[in-house]
């Protein structure tokens, strides 16, 4: 195999074995100096250093990339057979590693994380972090440590790789104008530039390998070890700054206290912490299955009345079903609506979606309070997209994450979302039959999406094409490609309830079923018109809780969030828990002269959020300018002079919130808990 290889490709080889020797060893004693009495599984560990091993290939990777351009012409050319300069760049590199493994242990022993850009609001009080390091670590030894690590290492580097840099004859060293073939340096070139491409991408599937793969457990000993600190040092870079007001946050804590009926007396800190009791009392344990249905708006479906008929399925699943007609969403977008789920804080991040943030990865989660239950998340595509792996597999303990790559191989991948919604549902259902305990599960859709795919196995689905329609589809919010992909969601999951309704998990099972958000209206003729006015229908959604066992067909008119949802959820298994979100029990009666809610326009040019009740709107931004709207007569109109009062209170909660929000990003770890 090796004998393709010239002279100057087997240097690169012995560069690239002999970097990465070292790049493991940083690893293996980082993890060993921290594991002290901690019991990890070996499997894990296991885990943890071949993905370590792959962010090391994907750093080599990328110098070697830009090193072997560079040694092609100019001072870095070692066809000039320069010992000494390819032994500096070596040592250099190394160097580099070194130091930031050095850091990295040091930032671990004071916070438990892995290196950041975190880190570098120490340069802001330079002199105090010096002293303190100083005082703190062994920086002598760590110095005399350096140099003997750096005599070591150009030594060994002399005997493995730069002794190849000897004068010989040119075409055993492989230039272009040698007498080695093209042919063979074409072959032998294209092939390690591909697999160098392929060591910075770093996976086979459409993601390329992220921070987010790393944190696959809620142990941060392993997440630490798995990471390489240079890389997650700039993959944090462009968070360091912390974008919340802890002065604000503690302004508007007694309304918050208030408004979660925190007394005084129970309160923790500056937290909202607070012990909460389940307001069910179930026989058994039952299961909670919460579909997250994309794009689900409610004024396209029956809930508000649309003639298109678009969701005939989930129509029928409202009538028999508690479904919520004021169901909203925090925000537009998946990701940032999947954070607010999972974590029951709104994402009012004013950049990313919170899920992109490797530094608020690991939050103190309701769902990761089942106890005694299976934790599952299901998804077509890859967890990877928007880094929802990071914040599932870092926050909920045992979760199974079942996505692209662990899906049967007879559903085929149909665009870029994955499989279809169709078949996701279907291995969602074969995994629940197979369930030996209760649990919970999430299943996220993604196919009512550009480019709105179809597969060609689509059950009993037909596409409808009825020019009739097409005429009235955009009197309505529709293209007739998008009727059809929100029909064949629609069909997915009907299709998946009725093999729930045959199978032994039925009875005990609670489905929840809402949408990730809403949509612009595009001049709807259904939509009222002071929520068009206020942009309202981007957050409005359907949210049916389906249980026969449980529930009586209803429709509901009470005021929930998103992030009601898994407090909701956590009660109905009738489990206490502890909570220090900004979610609450739907089902939690004393809260029902309480029922507002919290949205989010991050799309807004001057970045807006507001608060919602039955009769009222407040909107307000960061500059402190608001208004408030009567909005079931009128959008347009501003009556905070009518209604002083009310405007003020309102916009106390809508800041309460915002604020509230931006700060528990940041405050909710684990192990900030009491």
């Amino acid at each position: 195999m090796f004998s393709i290889l010239t002279l100057r490709q087997k240097f690169w080889l012995r560069f690239f074995i002999y970097q990465l020797f070292f790049l493991l060893l940083w690893r293996l004693s980082f993890f060993l100096f921290f594991l002290g009495d901690e019991k990890v599984q070996g499997q894990l560990v296991f885990k943890a250093f071949y993905l370590g091993s792959k962010y090391d290939i994907r750093l080599l990777a990328a110098f070697l990339l830009v090193l072997m351009l560079l040694s092609c012409k100019g001072p870095f050319n070692f066809l000039k057979r320069n010992r000494f300069l390819a032994a500096l760049l070596g040592w250099l590199f190394a160097s580099l590693s070194f130091w930031f493994w050095i850091f990295n242990f040091g930032h671990y022993a004071y916070l438990s994380a892995p290196l950041n850009s975190g880190i570098l609001e120490f340069g802001a009080n330079a002199d105090t972090s010096f002293l303190m390091i100083w005082q703190s670590y062994p920086v002598v030894w760590i110095g005399i440590g350096f140099i003997v690590f750096s005599i070591l290492f150009i030594l060994g580097q002399c005997l493995f790789v730069t002794k190849l840099l000897v004068p010989g004859k040119k075409e055993l060293w492989g230039g272009w104008g040698s007498s080695i073939s093209k042919k063979r340096l074409i072959t032998s070139w294209g092939l390690i530039i591909l697999l160098l491409i392929f060591g910075v991408y770093g996976k086979f599937s459409w993601y390329p390998l992220r921070w987010s793969d790393a944190f696959f457990s809620t142990n941060h000993l392993l997440g630490a070890t798995a990471v390489h600190p240079l890389l997650y040092f700039a993959d944090t870079l462009r968070f360091k700054k912390k974008t919340f007001d802890e002065k604000k946050y503690k302004e508007y804590l007694p309304q918050l206290r208030s408004f979660f009926g925190i007394e005084e007396k129970n309160s923790v800190g500056i937290s909202l912490q607070r012990k909460e009791k389940s307001s069910f009392k179930p026989a058994k344990s039952p299961n909670i299955v919460i579909i997250v249905l994309e794009s689900w708006v409610a004024y396209k479906t029956g809930l508000m009345n649309n003639p298109m008929k678009a969701t005939p399925y989930t129509d029928a699943l409202m009538e028999e079903s508690l479904t919520f007609r004021r169901f909203y969403v925090p925000s537009q977008a998946t990701a940032r609506s999947m954070f607010g789920l999972i974590t029951s804080i709104p994402d009012v991040s004013t950049n990313k979606t919170s899920t992109r943030n490797p530094l608020i990865a690991q939050q103190h989660t309701i769902w990761n309070q089942f106890q005694g239950y299976d934790k599952y998340f299901f998804l077509g595509g890859s967890a990877s997209w928007g880094n929802i792996r990071g914040l599932l597999s870092s926050s909920i303990d045992g979760i199974q994450i079942f996505d692209e790559g662990s899906h049967s191989s007879r559903h085929p991948r149909v665009d870029v979302w994955g499989i279809s919604d169709h078949h996701l549902m279907i291995e969602a259902h074969e995994r629940f039959e197979k369930a030996k305990k209760p649990f919970v599960a999430v299943i996220q859709s993604s196919g009512f999406h550009r480019p709105y795919s179809i597969p060609s196995d689509a059950g009993d689905f037909k596409v409808d094409n009825d020019p009739a329609k097409a005429k009235i589809a955009r009197s309505y919010g529709f293209s007739m490609e998008e009727y059809n992909s929100m029909r064949f969601q629609d069909y997915a999951l009907g299709n998946f309830m009725e093999l729930a309704k045959k199978s032994h998990y039925y009875d005990d099972t609670i489905f929840m079923v809402l949408g990730d958000h809403g949509l612009p209206s595009l001049h709807a003729k259904n939509i009222p018109v002071g929520e068009e006015a206020l942009d309202l229908e981007n957050f409005h959604v359907p949210f049916i809780v389906h249980g026969p066992k449980y529930f009586k067909a209803i429709y509901d008119d009470r005021f929930v969030s998103e992030v009601d949802v898994f407090p909701t959820a956590l009660s109905l298994a009738g489990q206490n828990y502890t909570n220090t979100t900004l979610g609450r029990d739907i089902f939690q009666t004393t809260f029902d002269d309480r029922r507002e809610v919290f949205v989010y326009y991050w799309y807004a040019n001057q970045l807006r959020y507001g608060w919602l009740n039955k009769k009222f709107f407040l909107s307000t931004d960061v500059t402190g300018r608001y208004a408030l709207y009567e909005y079931a007569v009128d959008g347009s109109k501003d009556v905070q002079s009518k209604y002083p009062e009310e405007a003020k209170r309102m916009k106390d909660m809508a800041d309460a919130f915002f604020y509230s929000s931006q700060y528990l990003m940041f405050n909710n770890s684990p192990s900030l808990v009491k």
